[in-house]
């Protein structure tokens, strides 16, 4: 426990229930004071090195800090230690012929005259949390699989600290890749308590729990069971959380509370936090709207479709077993917006609107809300493409909307359809139609769909539905007029 005048900061850090602690933390205060940095690593159980990683994290800001210019701009601190301690982590495990990496989370907190400066960087899926009088007041958000899940309306927040996607993350210090860090300022005058932490930490202790322990003061002494300090609090709450359970994560937590300039009126970062709420979600919208267009192509038939050649007029020369046909004349999307909308109708119209006015959708194209995740003041949603009433399973994007304003858009947009979208044979008939022209035989599983499916040539009215092919439940994908087979793929990989 650290106790200086502007701070007060609380360490705790447990094995939980593995054999070995892989979590690293420390907290770092300069001479006078009125600066303090709590950094948490995760090391990677899934990699060699875990330990490894997250002592190299801890021991490379260490060294860094204690050298540092106290007029160095906070941000592009953070973002030199993050680049040090990819190079760290890198380097130690190259005597042992091994690539550890590590998830890290970091918060710099510097008082200043009329106010607190909080600004924070994060890989992985540890967090900084930030608690007003009354429970959360923002978070950080996770790169994790888990975390796109709950974007995406799939689980919960709470549902996605047991998700098996949890362990997934999608960044971190260590191994070939450039580390996808994302900063955060945050707005004093909400909360003056944070928590920076590892997984394991967030997985089980609740909002009210995190409560009770800034409630115990950090420097008060043990004096007994009624009033224990903060470090013994956190154990025995911890102790008690362990009781049943099978199995826990490492679990590691830097709690720190700001003192001075608690009642302080927002300063520059208050100004700043939703330009860097909008710049992190931004990077995340990236993540999201690369994982929404996997699905998409999974459902239009680009990836792992098992594409066949059937005979006679209706075939054409399809790719050969586990492909699909190339895609269509689809837009890449990836812009900064600032769009005020009263409700998802408002939105799509006016995203839309946009569009339609760059030529990336056309005169009888329109998107509409299919979901949307909140996160804090935040929302990541995902607008579908329709081309007059048919589904267009390609077009998809992902709008970011900070405090009501659409500040990003991403995804892919089809653009330049020209089709018939009267069918010229029903679902039925063209399975028939299919049927003759196949060896296989072909039966109804369920009812088709009718979309706007992009290929190499442009684009198609086309039937989507399962099919029992020799027995086998397939997804198709037909021509609507003529019955040439498209796509088609197991259903086990939706």
């Amino acid at each position: 426990m650290l106790n200086r005048n502007a701070f007060s900061t609380t360490k705790f850090s447990h094995k939980g229930l593995r054999d070995e602690n892989e979590d690293r933390c420390a907290v770092f205060c300069d001479a006078g004071g009125r600066a303090v940095l709590a950094v948490v690593a995760d090391g990677m159980g899934g990699h060699a090195g875990g330990v490894l990683a997250a002592e190299a994290v801890v021991d490379t800001v260490g060294a860094i800090w204690g050298g540092r210019d106290a007029g160095e701009d906070a941000e592009a601190f953070l973002q030199r230690l993050v680049r040090e301690c990819h190079a760290a982590v890198n380097e130690a495990g190259k005597p042992q012929g091994i690539v550890p990496r590590a998830t890290v989370a970091m918060l710099f907190i510097q008082v200043r005259d009329g106010g607190a400066q909080c600004v924070s960087i994060h890989a992985g899926d540890c967090r900084i949390i930030q608690y007003g009088a009354k429970g959360v007041a923002a978070q950080s958000i996770d790169h994790s699989l888990a975390q796109i899940h709950v974007l995406r309306g799939k689980i919960t927040q709470e549902e996605a600290a047991t998700h098996p996607d949890q362990s997934k993350v999608l960044a971190n210090v260590g191994g070939e890749e450039t580390p996808k860090a994302e900063i955060t300022h945050w707005d004093s005058a909400k909360g003056h308590r944070f928590v920076v932490c590892s997984d394991g930490f967030w997985e089980i202790f609740r909002e009210d729990d995190v409560l009770r322990l800034f409630s115990v003061a950090a420097d008060e002494a043990a004096t007994g069971a009624e009033h224990p300090a903060r470090e013994q609090a956190i154990a025995e709450m911890f102790a008690e959380k362990l009781s049943g359970r099978e199995k826990q994560d490492n679990t590691t937590a830097v709690m720190v509370e700001v003192n001075a300039g608690k009642n302080a009126a927002p300063g520059a970062d208050a100004r700043q936090e939703t330009t860097a709420w909008r710049r992190g979600l931004t990077r995340l919208a990236a993540v999201i709207a690369a994982v929404f267009l996997f699905f998409v192509l999974l459902t239009c038939g680009a990836i792992g479709a098992e594409a066949e050649t059937p005979s006679g007029e209706m075939g054409r020369e399809l790719p050969p077993t586990g492909e699909s046909l190339p895609r269509g004349p689809l837009q890449a999307l990836d812009m900064e917006t600032r769009i005020e909308a009263e409700d998802d109708e408002d939105l799509a119209g006016k995203i839309s609107a946009l569009l339609n006015a760059q030529g990336n959708l056309g005169d009888d194209d329109e998107l509409s809300v299919a979901r949307a995740g909140a996160i804090g003041d935040s929302r990541v949603i995902r607008l579908q493409q329709t081309h007059g009433d048919v589904l267009v399973p390609a077009g998809q994007l992902v709008a970011v909307e900070n405090n009501g304003v659409i500040t990003h858009i991403a995804g892919k947009a089809a653009a330049g359809i020209r089709v018939d979208t009267a069918p010229a044979l029903s679902f039925a008939a063209a399975v028939a139609a299919l049927d003759k022209v196949m060896d296989e035989t072909l039966a109804f599983a369920e009812a088709g769909q009718l979309i706007i499916f992009s290929a190499d040539d442009g684009y198609h009215l086309a039937w989507r539905g399962h099919i029992e092919v020799d027995g086998e439940t397939q997804e198709l994908v037909i021509d609507a007029h003529n019955a040439e087979l498209l796509a088609r793929y197991p259903v086990m990989l939706r």
